[in-house]
């Protein structure tokens, strides 16, 4: 089976609904790439879904009249998975956007991000005049290592 490249995209205030409309977007997304395996997707979703939820959590407007927006923009095709989060109208995320490590045992919150870059081939945050870019990257192994998840 050829493997095309499958692309989706949402907008929305920063707000817990926001989530939803994110894992809508991409089980369409999923139904669309029946090339990529359940294990790369979890892997993906978890990812995107924790940086989406910290973006709503987190992310502060630089100007109170003005809510943060998310735009979220996926492309799925041969080689990765990829996603840009932008967190637009926000203050700037921090030094690089990298996390410090795991905290200590008893931290209760704390280790989305360091678990991320584990799991993710890239995970960035830039600052650009708008807000704050989240760049998500999944490599996928080739076609004769990978397997399709059943129909």
């Amino acid at each position: 089976m050829s493997e095309l490249s499958v692309r989706g995209a949402a907008r929305g205030a920063a707000e817990p609904g926001f989530v939803e409309r994110v894992q809508e977007e991409l089980a369409r997304i999923w139904a669309s790439a029946p090339y990529v395996g359940l294990a790369e997707q979890s892997a993906f979703e978890l990812a995107v879904v924790e940086v989406v939820a910290n973006s709503i959590r987190h992310a502060r407007p630089l100007d109170p009249s003005v809510p943060v927006v998310l735009e979220f923009r996926v492309e799925i095709g041969p080689g990765r998975l990829a996603a840009r989060v932008a967190e637009l109208n926000a203050w700037p995320f921090g030094p690089g956007g990298r996390s410090r490590g795991l905290p200590g045992d008893e931290a209760e919150t704390g280790r989305g991000l360091a678990l991320l870059e584990r799991l993710l081939s890239k995970l960035t945050c830039e600052t650009t005049s708008s807000g704050n870019l989240w760049i998500l990257e999944l490599e996928r192994p080739g076609p004769e290592r990978a397997q399709a998840r059943p129909r």
